[in-house]
Parts: C-alpha cells; structure tokens; sequence
C-alpha cells in the first residue's frame, strides 16, 4: 500500500506532519513515532495535513485520537481541507 509521511519545521516550536497515501494498521507505527518524538521534543503546535491522504483506517484514527491524549499541552484543533469530499469518499461510478 502506497503511504508516505513528512514533517517540515514551520519555525520553531511549530511542525507540520503531512500523510499522503493509505493510512492503516500497516504503518501506523511510523507515523506514531514521528509524531511522538516531537511532543516528547516540546514542540508547542502540530499540524497534521492529512488533504494528501486517500484512506485512513480505525488504527490510523487511533493514532490522530491517541496523539491528542499524550499531548501535555491542551490541545489546538484546526481542520482546513482544500477538497471538501474525501478521496475515499467520491463516488466511483
């Protein structure tokens, strides 16, 4: 399956973390250390762009859900989609 996932740092204390592809139990673990590593690093803002990503999973969601749970700080939630239907979700007739 096809997955990718890249961070950027905006400027300090703010990175963006951008998934692209399908995003399932098959590579959650390499998002989830990503992510992790910066709360664990301080960082203050994480976005997480997900306007690449074609599918996501309970497992992926799970790490969206958990990040947010482990965060030490209160969390900051922004939603922007370019796209506002899904990949996933567009009718393939």
């Amino acid at each position: 399956m096809n997955f990718d996932v890249t961070e950027e740092e905006r400027k300090p204390g703010v990175h963006v973390v951008r998934l692209s592809g399908q995003f399932d139990f098959s590579n959650v673990a390499r998002a989830r250390a990503i992510i992790n590593q910066r709360i664990e690093d301080g960082v203050r803002l994480i976005i997480v762009n997900l306007d690449e990503l074609d599918y996501i999973d309970s497992a992926g969601l799970g790490v969206l859900v958990g990040t947010l749970a482990r965060s030490p700080h209160p969390p900051r939630l922004r939603h922007h989609q370019a796209d506002p239907t899904p990949r996933g979700l567009r009718h393939r007739g």
